[in-house]
């Protein structure tokens, strides 16, 4: 939208600038509510001691002050301009000077005050005084003409200087005024009406024009000249549009386009006193620009609207300050109700009671806040039937940041949350059987074993053949049975509910436990253990021992030919750790990367003992703690796990 553009403050410019006293009196009680610098200096007055005073009471001019107040009711009555003459104004040193006054025309077309304007006359007065006083004096001593006449000369050459110098003023007055007239960024001028002929159309003439109305209008030149010479396709609407503003005085906004140069134009006129004439001023500005972007934007909302109209999911628009304005319409299906019912805040009532204070203060806070509204609710439908839904809201910005408005979706996701809950309930079901499973198998498996303890110590001497063999196989299968169970049981748990709240973990301390488990294993290998110096992270205790203790136990069980040398590491990357556990082992080939990590995966079969779940505890300890763990490795030389964790 074009700005309002200061008439009155640029003619107050004008006249503080002016080397001419000009001053302004209110209609209502005839006082003074303006004087500009040379007004004040004429009178020897400050702008306060003048401002609230009559004009005879400012002047000092008791005498004439009758004749003042009638001349400016006069000028209020007819709305015509008055000029009144020699008047004599007594206060420190006579002179003699002329008022100028014409009406002041309000927006409405009402007379607010009246301007004044003062041109000193001592020079004149001063001249025919000398000039009657030499004619005088003449009659009775003719000897003195020569003098009298000398008189005259001087103050004839006097009154020439004078001219000039007022003269010179007024150019510069008039030169300030081009400056600020020019300086206006948006088009403006002044034009006056023509009389119509009989028969004639009515028109105006462009009486002044800034630098920016060709710019603005594409149309240069155009002073002196009528608006339907320089704008024959619009000029006769536009012409019954000034004509309308100078009959009823009030101002007129208006748009139009120009074919000729394909402008689109923002007009404002309205009317002003100059010169003692009433003529129109117009103030406008090319929003060529502007009305593409305008209709720009109603494409891309009309594209807005018919993507959100085609979508499964139910969108919807708010202003910056959490309004909501628009909903598709698969929300009216989904509630049943209208538009107006669902805008503002009418949405709420829709909200599931348990949900609804904690939907209106998160919406709330991010409103404020900027952040993205994310949140698991519930909405009732339009038969009472209450539905998940997870609703998405972003907030659009200015290229100032500042928020314009939100866009959001609510995606149904009962179905979802259906499953979720059947999967948390058979998962339960599995953690529980798996519970239930490894404890109620550890009974028949220590019978197995104190039997086959009892065997060998009752009837070792007379067992005979592979019977010592077999009771061995019977007893290492039982401890192997037992392992399997004791890694199926600590994988299942990992994760559990019971696990929910994580403890700030050293994991030097976490090393150091797993050297002192690993200990017979570490000697009997000759393996050496370096280590760097390690963070502190969230988590369990128990379970970073288990993640340490599979990799470092694997870096000694696959040890080749060299004894075992196994190095951990760390590393910040960003906004996470990320570790290293590298051993010199045998190495690992490439298609097995991904698979070592499932549960029962051994690439060594029985030749090198292990249950097979190690690798499928160290991923699931490292995910549930949001990080993500890989091996990269190379055949008879070495093999380094990492795994990352977050700071």
């Amino acid at each position: 939208m074009a700005r309002d553009f200061d008439f009155l403050g640029m003619c107050q410019t004008i006249a503080e600038s002016s080397p001419m006293p000009m001053a302004a009196v209110d209609n209502a009680n005839l006082l003074l509510c303006y004087a500009n610098p040379a007004f004040c200096r004429l009178l020897g007055k400050t702008n306060q001691q003048l401002i609230g005073e009559t004009l005879p009471e400012a002047t000092n001019d008791a005498a004439n002050g009758e004749g003042l107040q009638s001349l400016l009711r006069r000028v209020f009555k007819t709305g015509k301009a008055e000029i009144h003459t020699g008047v004599k104004e007594e206060f420190q040193d006579a002179f003699y000077w002329s008022y100028s006054m014409w009406p002041i025309v309000a927006p409405a077309g009402d007379i607010a005050g009246a301007v004044i304007q003062v041109t000193e006359t001592t020079s004149h007065h001063n001249q025919s005084t000398a000039m009657n006083q030499a004619l005088l004096v003449g009659s009775v001593l003719q000897h003195e003409l020569t003098e009298a006449s000398e008189i005259v000369n001087v103050q004839l050459r006097h009154e020439i200087a004078e001219r000039k110098r007022a003269a010179k003023l007024l150019k510069e007055s008039e030169q300030k005024y081009r400056a600020l007239f020019d300086s206006i960024d948006e088009g403006f001028c002044i034009i006056e009406k023509i009389e119509e002929r009989p028969g004639g159309k009515l028109d105006f003439r462009y009486i002044e024009a800034n630098q920016a109305f060709g710019e603005q209008s594409g149309v240069n030149n155009v002073e002196g000249k009528t608006i339907r010479q320089m704008f024959p396709e619009v000029g006769e609407e536009w012409c019954d549009t000034y004509e309308a503003v100078l009959r009823t005085g009030k101002p007129i906004r208006f748009e139009r386009g120009l074919t000729e140069n394909g402008r689109q134009l923002e007009l404002y006129a309205f009317r002003i006193t100059m010169d003692g004439q009433i003529r129109v001023a117009v103030i406008f500005k090319d929003i060529t620009g502007r009305k593409r972007s305008e209709a720009e934007a109603q494409r891309n909302a009309k594209r807005f609207r018919f993507l959100s109209e085609s979508m499964p999911q139910k969108i919807f628009t708010a202003t910056h300050i959490g309004d909501i304005d628009y909903f598709n319409q698969l929300w009216m299906d989904y509630t049943g109700a209208t538009i107006e019912q669902l805008k503002g805040s009418g949405w709420v009532r829709f909200v599931h009671p348990d949900c609804m204070e904690e939907t209106v203060r998160r919406w709330k806070r991010c409103v404020e806040t900027g952040e993205q509204f994310n949140l698991v609710h519930r909405f009732r439908r339009a038969d009472g039937v209450s539905r998940w839904h997870l609703t998405l809201a972003q907030s659009m910005r200015t290229s100032t940041g500042a928020i314009s408005m939100w866009i959001g979706s609510s995606t149904d996701i009962q179905e979802q949350k259906e499953t979720e809950q059947e999967l948390r309930r058979a998962n339960d079901d599995l953690n529980q059987f798996a519970f239930a499973a490894s404890h109620d198998l550890q009974e028949p498996l220590r019978m197995i074993t104190s039997y086959s303890q009892l065997l060998i110590n009752e009837y070792g001497a007379n067992l005979q053949g592979d019977a010592t063999m077999f009771v061995n196989f019977i007893t290492r299968g039982v401890k192997q049975m037992q392992e399997l169970l004791a890694d199926l049981l600590s994988f299942s748990e990992i994760g559990s509910k019971s696990e929910e709240s994580h403890d700030l973990v050293d994991l030097n301390v976490v090393v150091e436990t797993v050297r002192r488990n690993l200990g017979m294993a570490i000697e009997e290998s000759g393996a050496i253990i370096s280590c760097a110096e390690l963070p502190s992270v969230l988590g369990h205790h128990a379970r970073f021992v288990q993640l340490f203790q599979n990799l470092i136990g694997n870096g000694i069980k696959y040890h080749g030919a060299q004894p075992p040398r196994i190095h951990v590491s760390v590393q910040q990357k960003g906004q996470e750790w990320r570790f290293a556990v590298a051993d010199n082992g045998m190495g690992i080939e490439p298609e097995y990367f991904q698979t070592i990590f499932g549960v029962f995966k051994r690439l060594h079969g029985k030749a090198i003992p292990g249950t097979g779940i190690g690798l499928a505890i160290c991923q699931r300890v490292v995910e549930r703690c949001g990080g993500r763990i890989w091996v990269e490795s190379q055949i008879g030389s070495c093999t380094t796990f990492y795994f990352t964790l977050p700071l």
